[in-house]
């Protein structure tokens, strides 16, 4: 599925917001300056022992329920900021993380820290846990060097908390209730939070509106992205190719024997396979054995081999997937009718994703809102200036009532011995698509935005816009040469008039 890239200096959260997650019963937050006791220089791995810190205690009226520390590791090349949140200590003065929140990251790349598949294995684990990266705590694939502070990191913070008396006396002590409204932030007006799924950036803007006395605040706008992010996961582990106990892995081992999915998998198989027949197989969900050639050519020095190609071409193909409702107690089910046919849903998987995330935000009360799911947009409410995703002179457009999608080779194409290809392979041939630059597509379902770029991207300019015209899709084409001399379709231009 495709990567992208987070800002430099990307905030995900407040100290408060990560507090206000991690104690949701608190009625008081306590800020005091904390003073180890006791540790000894071999204690630590990443740092000396502190003269002092900033603490966070929750409190449940007079109840201690918790301990907040907010700390700054290195990344590559810049401090990753992150919130380390513990229960109160057992009667040992033994502690246990309730998790890690990033709070803000300043790299371009490394961003994948933040996958919660990353930082739920902290959960629970104390200092009697060795707490080291490829022991207890697994790596995450591009983000070594950031995993690995984070890991030194928590063992470090639960090592110095242990050594901090339950009760501080401090003139520096500072009383801070939680405020049942979180409006009071450096942008009152939005709350914009960032997490890594899909192996892509998910980018959530959502609209407050404090002057309404029951407007959505700050509070619940963090609640229902954090509902969001979580459904996203499921999504992901239901989805992914990767995953051997997601429901595409489930098919792709199948051979012929169905295999019962959600009603949303079955919806979004069945449109899969709809454009693969509009299209002949220029788009196809069940091209994975290509796929997977041409990613571990990408990491080597050589192009696959004809004859592999054309094997894993034969194998695979839309008409082996089979799909329909099952008996005795299945609901919908799937197979796949080929022994070595890959389902691989990377081409449409973002889109549904952000069909459904939508649909959760709007029943969450959510009037206005902009999604980035890796550069693919969703706009909820009233039109929002975006910009498109080509050339670097791209215009921008006005957008609302659905999703624009772009699909281009302009940061993620593959080179093999120095050569460039496209990333995108045509199924139909079993190779690097040689179409346009860049495609854009707009559509009111995230699902035919994200399949339609892909497929027109695949055709080529001039076969692309034909399709797109007997179909009536709103697609826009910077062509590989002179990329400023863009083509668009009557729907788009109907779409974005005045626009060029």
């Amino acid at each position: 599925m495709a990567a992208g890239a987070l800002p430099i200096g990307d905030s995900y959260l407040s100290e408060q917001e990560a507090l206000a997650l991690f104690f949701p019963t608190a009625t008081k937050i306590q800020r005091s300056i904390a003073l180890p006791e006791g540790l000894a220089d071999g204690d630590l791995r990443e740092r000396n022992i502190p003269r002092h810190f900033f603490r966070y205690a929750a409190y449940r009226d007079d109840e201690l329920i918790g301990y907040g520390v907010v700390d700054n590791v290195p990344g590559k090349s810049r401090p990753i900021t992150y919130l380390l949140a513990t229960d109160a200590p057992d009667a040992s003065g033994r502690l246990r993380a309730l998790g890690v929140e990033i709070l803000v990251y300043r790299e371009s790349h490394g961003f994948e820290v933040d996958r919660e598949v990353f930082r739920r294995q902290f959960v629970g684990k104390g200092t009697a846990d060795s707490l080291t990266l490829k022991d207890d705590i697994r790596n995450v694939a591009g983000a070594t060097i950031s995993c690995r502070s984070v890991t030194d990191g928590v063992h470090d913070l639960l090592t110095i908390l242990e050594a901090v008396p339950v009760e501080v006396q401090s003139t520096a002590e500072v009383t801070e209730p939680l405020a049942p409204d979180l409006d009071e932030h450096k942008d009152a007006n939005h709350l914009t939070r960032t997490r890594l799924v899909m192996n892509a950036p998910l980018r959530i803007s959502i609209e407050l509106d404090p002057s309404d006395a029951n407007g959505l605040t700050r509070k619940d706008a963090i609640a229902i992205s954090e509902e969001a992010f979580a459904m996203v996961q499921g999504l992901e582990s239901a989805l992914s190719r990767y995953d051997e106990n997601s429901a595409v892995s489930r098919i792709n081992r199948s051979e012929s024997t169905s295999q019962e999915v959600s009603e949303a998998t079955h919806r979004l198989l069945e449109r899969a396979v709809h454009w693969a027949k509009q299209s002949h197989g220029a788009f196809d969900p069940v091209a994975g054995g290509l796929a997977r050639l041409w990613k571990d050519a990408g990491s080597g020095s050589s192009l696959p081999r004809a004859s592999a190609v054309d094997a894993a071409r034969k194998v695979g193909g839309y008409s082996k997937l089979k799909l329909g409702q099952g008996s005795g107690g299945l609901g919908f089910v799937a197979s796949v009718a080929s022994r070595g046919a890959e389902l691989d849903l990377g081409a449409c998987a973002k889109g549904h994703a952000l069909d459904e995330l939508a649909k959760l935000l709007r029943q969450r009360g959510v009037t206005q809102a902009c999604i980035d799911f890796g550069g693919q947009l969703y706009v909820i409410g009233d039109a929002q200036r975006v910009d498109l995703r080509d050339e670097e002179s791209a215009p921008s457009v006005m957008l609302a009532g659905g999703s624009l999608a772009t699909t281009g080779d302009a940061e993620r194409g593959l080179v093999i011995d120095g050569v460039p290809h496209s990333h995108v392979i045509d199924p139909r041939t079993g190779m690097p698509a040689r179409g346009a630059h860049t495609v854009s597509v707009f559509a009111e379902s995230a699902l035919d935005a994200d399949i339609l770029s892909t497929l027109l991207f695949v055709l080529g300019v001039e076969e692309a816009k034909a399709f797109a015209c007997t179909h009536g899709i709103a697609a826009r084409f910077s062509p590989t040469i002179s990329p400023g001399d863009s083509v668009m379709t009557p729907a788009w231009v109907a779409r974005f008039s005045g626009m060029k």
